[in-house]
């Protein structure tokens, strides 16, 4: 599978790639566009490949990598992670925790470049792969408390 991009001249990642020289099961790799040719394949750091499977990797402004793996920590079947590329590698990801993962199979996710709505598959149903629609919400917010005045710590009129 490769990843969906706007720009074909810079790098592209793909995965459901079993080489021997992998960490195990399918691994995502990465292959650039220099002098009008593709380069060789090169497999992500440890952090992203396992000895399990990672696939459906895409890459969201050249700088954060959303996959989903059997191999890392998560809610059992596969997990959606996001690893952010800095330093010069990618770093370690993070799950993306419920409602995106469950104990089901959930891979494919895909969001717009403000990551405020985007689309994800599970087969969380148990039957068979659906794909869901998300939209990132604003938070709710409740202040409580008691207004008081100072220094005699009496209730003013306060208007809030």
């Amino acid at each position: 599978y490769e990843i969906p991009k706007r720009d074909w001249s810079s790098d592209v990642c793909s995965s459901d790639l079993d080489k021997p020289w992998g960490r195990g099961g399918t691994d995502i790799y990465r292959v650039r566009f220099i002098n009008g040719r593709w380069s060789d394949p090169e497999i992500l750091n440890s952090y992203i490949n396992t000895t399990a499977n990672e696939a459906f990797p895409f890459l969201l402004n050249d700088t954060t990598l959303y996959f989903a793996s059997e191999g890392q920590f998560g809610f059992g079947g596969y997990d959606i992670f996001e690893s952010i590329y800095r330093d010069g590698d990618w770093q370690p990801p993070r799950n993306m925790g419920y409602p995106i993962n469950t104990s089901a199979d959930d891979f494919g996710y895909i969001v717009n470049s403000d990551q405020n709505y985007g689309y994800f598959t599970s087969n969380r149903n148990g039957k068979s792969d659906f794909i869901f629609s998300m939209k990132k919400l604003p938070p709710k917010i409740t202040v409580t408390g008691t207004v008081m005045s100072f220094p005699s710590n009496k209730i003013g009129r306060a208007h809030v």
